[in-house]
C-alpha cells in the first residue's frame, strides 16, 4: 500500500507499572497493525517493575516515548492523555490503555473509510464487549433506554437513533445510538478524528473527585460535560467483529490495576507473549456485533464465565495488594 495515500493514524497507549499487559498489547500490535502509516505515542507514568522501560527503549516502531520521571497518581492518568492528543499528527487518533490486547488483523482501513464517508460519526468503539452488554445497548425495551432516549431530548434536542452503516466495501458498523455518548470520556479504546479532541481538550483533574475507581481524577466527567457544550451529538458506532479485547486472567473478571503505588488484584503473565489468540477473519457473519465470550479465545485458560456462560466482570480487588518496587 502506497504510504502517501494512506491517511495517518495516531496510535498512543498510557502505560503504568503493568509489564506483562503492555507486552502482550504491543507485540499483538505487532502482529495486527499492519496499515503503512502510523505515528506511535507511549506515555510511561514512570513505571519501575523491573524490564519496562527497557523493554519500551527497545520498540523501534515506537517514534515517541515520553518516560515520566515522576509519579502523580491523582492526575497522572489525564496528563497522559493530553501528552498523546498534543503531540498526535494523525488525521485518526485511537489512544489505548495498557491492559487490552488487539485480537484482529485487516481491520484499519474498514475504520477510517467509515469515519471518512460520515460525519454524523463521531467515533468508533474498538472493544468486544460482553453478551450481556450488547443486550442491554441493542435489545429489548426497558426503562433504560426511555432514560437514554429523556437525555438525549433534554440535553442535544435529538434522538440519536441506532442504525446501521456500511464502508464502500460493505463492512457493517452497528450504532449505539441514543444508549452510548458520541464519545468516550477518556477518549480512550475508540477511533476518532483528532480534531475532536484538540477542539475539546485538554482533560482536566480535579484531586477530590480522585478515587481508587476513578483514574481519570473527574477528567472523565467533566469530559462529556464539555462535549454536550460543544454540541457534540453524532454516533459512537462497533464493527461487528470487534478488534481489541481487555485482558481478563482472574475468576473474579478481573485484571490487576495500579491505584497510586499500589497493584491491586491478581497480575498474572501470559502463556507465550499473547493472553488471547488472533483472528484473521471470522467465519460466521452477522449484523449483530460478536461478544467478547463468542469471539476472544484465551491462550492457555479459560476465561471467568458464569453459569449462563457471560463473561464475569470485576473492577478492582482490593483483597489482593502489592506495592510495586
Amino acid at each position: 500500500m502506497d504510504k502517501s495515500k494512506a491517511p495517518l493514524i495516531t496510535i498512543g497507549v498510557v502505560s503504568c507499572n503493568r509489564f506483562y499487559y503492555l507486552r502482550a498489547l504491543l507485540e499483538s500490535a505487532k502482529l495486527c497493525v499492519t496499515y503503512p502509516n502510523v505515528q506511535w505515542i507511549v506515555v510511561d507514568n514512570a513505571s519501575i517493575e523491573p524490564g519496562l522501560v527497557d523493554y519500551l527503549k527497545a520498540q523501534t516502531f515506537i517514534d515517541s516515548l515520553i518516560l515520566r520521571e515522576e509519579r502523580s497518581p491523582k492526575s497522572e492518568h489525564p496528563e497522559a492523555l493530553n501528552i498523546i492528543t498534543e503531540q498526535a499528527k494523525g488525521e485518526y487518533i485511537i489512544i489505548l490503555s495498557d491492559d487490552v490486547q488487539f485480537i484482529r488483523k485487516n481491520w484499519e482501513w474498514d475504520i477510517i473509510n467509515i469515519l471518512n464517508k460520515y460525519q454524523e460519526i463521531t467515533s468508533v468503539s474498538l472493544s468486544a464487549l460482553r453478551k450481556v452488554t450488547l443486550e442491554r445497548y441493542f435489545k429489548g425495551i426497558t426503562y433504560e433506554r426511555f432514560k437514554h432516549i429523556a437525555y438525549d431530548i433534554k440535553h442535544r434536542r435529538v434522538v440519536r437513533a441506532q442504525r446501521s452503516f456500511k464502508t464502500d466495501k460493505g463492512v457493517i458498523f452497528r450504532s449505539f445510538g441514543y444508549m452510548r455518548e458520541p464519545i468516550d470520556g477518556v477518549g480512550m479504546l475508540i477511533a476518532s478524528r483528532t480534531a475532536l479532541w484538540k477542539k475539546l481538550g485538554p482533560w482536566k483533574t480535579n484531586a477530590a473527585s480522585s478515587d481508587s475507581i476513578d483514574s481519570s481524577a473527574g477528567g472523565e466527567a467533566d469530559m462529556l460535560k464539555r462535549a454536550i457544550g460543544y454540541k457534540v451529538k453524532g454516533h459512537m458506532v462497533t464493527p461487528i467483529e470487534p478488534v481489541i479485547a481487555t485482558i481478563v486472567t482472574d475468576s473474579e473478571g478481573l485484571n490487576a490495576r495500579v491505584r497510586n503505588n499500589t497493584r491491586f488484584g491478581k497480575y498474572l503473565p501470559p502463556h507465550g507473549d499473547l493472553y488471547y489468540e488472533i483472528n484473521d477473519k471470522l467465519e460466521t457473519y452477522t449484523d449483530f456485533p460478536f461478544s467478547f465470550e463468542s469471539v476472544v479465545a484465551p491462550v492457555k485458560f479459560e476465561l471467568p464465565l458464569d453459569e449462563a456462560g457471560n463473561l464475569i466482570k470485576g473492577s478492582v480487588n482490593f483483597t489482593i495488594a502489592n506495592e510495586i518496587e
